[in-house]
């Protein structure tokens, strides 16, 4: 079987483990008044796999032509730990890391000349929790289940002479 296109490609498998992640516990003091401390409340892991691939349809002299895709497949999540709920300390044993969605994908298509350049892209984000305790929704809106999005973008730029590049970009 022979491919057609050139393949660039390129992967990375990561496991990383963090001992004593910060977060906030309620701490009664010996006069019975409460207190949010900042501490160490526990530990996670985050394990994933990165990848990026260049699928080449033309390249040549002339021009180069070529569809890409980088990608990162994650999930983070407590091993154990507890952070305060605003009232006591809860556990978030095997809750989702906050600020960690399990996909963020860049695709697009790249045409390049010796002076003109265009690439059109489109990213997505999976949805994420804002906060240790996976909260969906909060009427304060300042934790909740941040929702996906995707966003497309064009960006071209043309070499006028050695010390002049017009760029623009659309989003």
């Amino acid at each position: 079987f022979s491919c057609p296109f050139n393949l660039k490609s390129q992967y990375t498998v990561f496991n990383l483990y963090y001992k004593d992640r910060m977060g906030k516990q309620v701490i009664i003091d010996a006069n019975n008044q409460t207190f949010i401390l900042r501490t160490n409340i526990g530990n996670s892991i985050t394990y994933g796999l990165e990848s990026y691939l260049d699928f080449i349809i033309h390249n040549s002299p002339k021009f180069r032509w070529s569809v890409f895709t980088a990608s990162s497949f994650m999930k983070g999540k407590y091993l154990n730990g507890d952070v305060t709920n605003g009232i006591e300390n809860v556990s978030v044993d095997g809750n989702l890391l906050p600020g960690v969605p399990q996909v963020i994908s860049r695709n697009g298509f790249l045409f390049k000349t010796n002076k003109w350049s265009a690439t059109l892209q489109y990213s997505y984000t999976s949805s994420f929790y804002s906060d240790p305790l996976n909260i969906e929704f909060a009427e304060n809106g300042t934790v909740g289940l941040v929702p996906s999005y995707g966003i497309l973008d064009f960006n071209t730029s043309l070499i006028v002479t050695d010390f002049l590049v017009l760029k623009g970009s659309l989003s």
